[in-house]
């Protein structure tokens, strides 16, 4: 007798049999017994799930799951377009063809043998043009060439020259300054630039703290006070004041007050090319000596536009004398 527990993968056994065996009813009683199901499938008695594509740069999983039986059973296909076949038992699985880009229909984010043109090459993190290279002939990062030292400002003759050069990449980002009746030591700040790709295809560019350039004089008694750029930003101006002092020996010249200018970096694009560039200048505030007054005359310095500071100079004994930049130009470096 057949049991009304009966489950719905035995129905659906007992319904291929049927019609396997064209139209005679079999025995139920050995379907119902058995401890195992005669066949596994991804769900009882149906076909397997219809395959998915995967992400854009792979084909989609064609085919259902395992369904074999008595008879088999049909298909189901892949989202690449599955066959349907009748099996004669054991698997029965569709064989969908291989999709070339994903539901999304984007082009591969890594090119292969997924990948479909959509134009020329775009600067969003995809390869557009599918040669296996994203971004090719965008920006991937800018290095500096050094070209040239500008002009120390200060008028003392005394002090011992110096020059410290920030690492490759890098920039003048601020300096740190110990300020007495005037000042007695100074130690420029570098930052490293870096390019962030927009949501648009732009770049922002931006800079992360680098290194700290040796101090002139080595040491000092004073307080040390550091004037830094906001990031995104590079110093391009030095600023000072100069006054005469007296003393036992005779007179000489300090700098009793001191300031940085700061401006916006951006890339800037041409027909061929790309460069680094400067825009929006302005000064942070100045540091001052306690012998700062109205007698003091100033000079200032600035980098020339379509350059970087990436050298911090001057001279320097008991206190500094002098002080100024030495200037690089930029490489921006393509992905290639």
């Amino acid at each position: 007798m057949m049991r009304i527990g009966a489950t719905t993968q035995s129905l659906n056994v007992y319904l291929l049999l049927v019609v396997a065996t064209g139209g005679c009813v079999p025995d139920l009683d050995h379907l119902n017994n058995v401890d195992e199901p005669p066949f596994m499938a991804d769900e009882p008695g149906l076909a397997g799930s219809a395959g998915r594509a995967s992400t854009p740069s792979s084909g989609g999983v064609a085919g259902g799951g395992t369904s074999g039986g008595v008879g088999g059973i049909t298909s189901g296909g892949g989202s690449g377009g599955g066959s349907t076949d009748v099996g004669s038992g054991g698997n029965a699985g569709g064989s969908g063809g291989a999709a070339l880009v994903g539901s999304s229909g984007m082009p591969s984010a890594d090119g292969g043998a997924g990948c479909i043109p959509s134009g020329g090459e775009a600067c969003d993190g995809a390869d557009n043009d599918c040669n296996d290279v994203i971004d090719d002939g965008c920006p991937q990062g800018v290095s500096t060439v050094f070209e040239s030292d500008l002009p120390v400002s200060g008028d003392s003759s005394g002090g011992s020259a110096f020059g410290e050069d920030c690492a490759g990449g890098e920039i003048l980002i601020g300096a740190r300054f110990a300020m007495g009746p005037f000042l007695t030591q100074a130690q420029g700040i570098c930052g490293k630039i870096e390019l962030s790709l927009r949501t648009d295809g732009g770049y922002d560019v931006t800079t992360s703290e680098g290194s700290m350039l040796a101090a002139h004089p080595e040491t000092t008694q004073d307080v040390q006070t550091s004037l830094s750029c906001r990031a995104g930003e590079a110093v391009v101006g030095l600023g000072i004041s100069q006054q005469n002092a007296q003393s036992d020996t005779g007179t000489f010249i300090v700098i009793p007050e001191v300031w940085l200018s700061c401006a916006k970096l951006s890339l800037v694009q041409t027909d061929s090319d790309y460069y680094l560039d400067w825009q929006d200048a302005y000064d942070l505030d100045s540091l001052f000596g306690t012998m700062s007054d109205d007698s003091a005359w100033y000079e200032y310095s600035e980098v020339p536009a379509g350059q970087v500071a990436t050298r911090f100079k001057g001279a320097s004994g008991a206190w500094i004398d002098r002080m100024g930049f030495g200037v690089s130009s930029t490489l921006v470096t393509l992905v290639r």
